[in-house]
């Protein structure tokens, strides 16, 4: 019993791992393009005007699981009535995602890259114990902490 358990958590923690550490070169090839561009997106404005308290609440907890209903869910469960092409639905899912962070268009480019992966995470899971769902929204919550974080060094 305890072995599966261990099996299963280290599973679950090398998946998150992987897509987390995909996301995380996304992030620095978005913040080494954004500093050779010189190019100060408006997200920064947008996000300023909530207290600390409230981008936790907002960013790492209540957006990941709306985002990931919204963006990863309902467009495979939609998208899968009419397509078994699962590069379109990444596409689609991945657009969606980056059109709904319109902050600059450099954003818009580097969320539908982190859509790419968070739809790859959701199709391609396949734990018994957590569901798509639930992984998605964890390596999204993950990814998001690890982005507030790195907004209180990086201004």
């Amino acid at each position: 019993m305890i072995a599966q358990i261990r099996k299963i958590s280290q599973s679950h923690f090398l998946y998150i791992l992987f897509f987390n550490s995909l996301i995380l070169c996304t992030v620095i090839l978005w913040g080494i393009i954004n500093y050779l561009l010189n190019n100060n997106s408006s997200d920064e404005n947008f996000m300023a005007k909530y207290s600390f308290g409230w981008k936790i609440v907002l960013g790492t907890i209540l957006a990941p699981f709306i985002e990931t209903l919204i963006n990863q869910w309902l467009v495979f469960k939609i998208l899968r009535r009419y397509t078994t092409n699962i590069n379109l639905i990444i596409f689609i899912s991945a657009l969606l995602f980056g059109l709904s962070h319109w902050y600059s268009v450099g954003y818009i480019f580097f969320t539908f890259i982190i859509g790419i992966f968070l739809m790859q995470a959701f199709i391609f899971w396949s734990g018994k114990d957590l569901s798509k769902y639930m992984m998605t929204v964890i390596i999204h919550m993950i990814h998001n902490t690890i982005m507030l974080i790195l907004s209180l060094f990086i201004k």
